[in-house]
């Protein structure tokens, strides 16, 4: 008997580590891909080296997985990052980079996997979001940008992909426990306007992030959701998340800019 098949992307550390384990844990084969060094203790795991940035390296790990036999049940891209820092002195290059992992690496890994997805119809694309991503957040906006660009790809290729029965859809997730926090790349102000705001910003979300959910739970919910037939556009985990996304979408737009100037500017 063929085993499900899960790729997902980041699935070294965070979100992606715990998502792994949880699909082993339900007996399907799991391909984790990043571009750490990684080796898994269970069985049915397998790591690949992979730069999701570098199409050749997702043509590879796609081609490795097709040869084992495995069509792709779920492709779950969870990798990315974060920077921050303020908007108008980001440079061009850190801004590319954000792109590159959150938004570009996201779009070349579905594009190079989609040949398998399309072998088994009813099979899945879930995205690793954020709520920042339709809720902008200050000191963040490459970040929030990155993934907002992202949603809304992806709700153009859920139409395209709806006549080979491949589902899409974006998980908008909020504060979680993870080294997320850790490895954001923040870079301090040179203008004494912005220095304590920044480094307020930062805290506070660093603060928010450390005493949010766990990646296990959060893991496991994705699990669940996503053994159903029907996937949303859109989902998020945990109620405050979804009162959130309710209010922006029907408060004025000024006013939700204004509540987030509270928290975070």
């Amino acid at each position: 008997m063929i085993k499900p098949t899960v790729v997902i992307t980041g699935g070294s550390s965070g979100i992606g580590q715990e998502l792994a384990r949880v699909y082993a844990a339900h007996h399907y084969q799991v391909y984790t891909l990043s571009r750490r060094v990684y080796s898994w203790k269970e069985v049915n795991i397998r790591h690949l080296g992979c730069d999701i940035t570098k199409a050749g390296d997702l043509q590879l790990a796609a081609s490795e997985i097709a040869k084992a036999g495995h069509p792709v049940d779920i492709l779950i891209c969870c990798a990315g990052y974060g920077i921050a820092g303020v908007t108008e002195e980001t440079s061009l290059e850190s801004a590319r980079q954000q792109f590159d992992v959150n938004f570009f690496g996201a779009f070349l890994t579905i594009q190079n996997f989609l040949p398998l997805l399309k072998k088994k119809r009813g099979s899945k694309i879930l995205f690793i979001s954020s709520v920042a991503g339709e809720i902008a957040l200050p000191y963040q906006s490459f970040y929030s940008a990155s993934k907002a660009a992202m949603n809304k790809l992806l709700e153009a290729w859920q139409l395209e992909l709806k006549p080979f029965g491949v589902k899409v859809s974006s998980f908008l997730l909020g504060d979680i426990k993870t080294d997320f926090t850790a490895h954001r790349q923040a870079q301090a102000s040179h203008q004494p306007h912005y220095r304590k705001k920044l480094a307020n910003s930062i805290a506070k979300m660093a603060k928010d992030e450390q005493t949010g959910m766990s990646a296990n739970y959060v893991a496991k919910v994705i699990f669940k959701r996503s053994q159903r037939k029907y996937q949303p556009p859109v989902q998020t985990i945990g109620w405050q998340y979804h009162l959130f996304l309710l209010l922006q979408r029907i408060l004025p737009r000024k006013l939700v800019l204004f509540l987030v100037g509270l928290l975070y500017a």
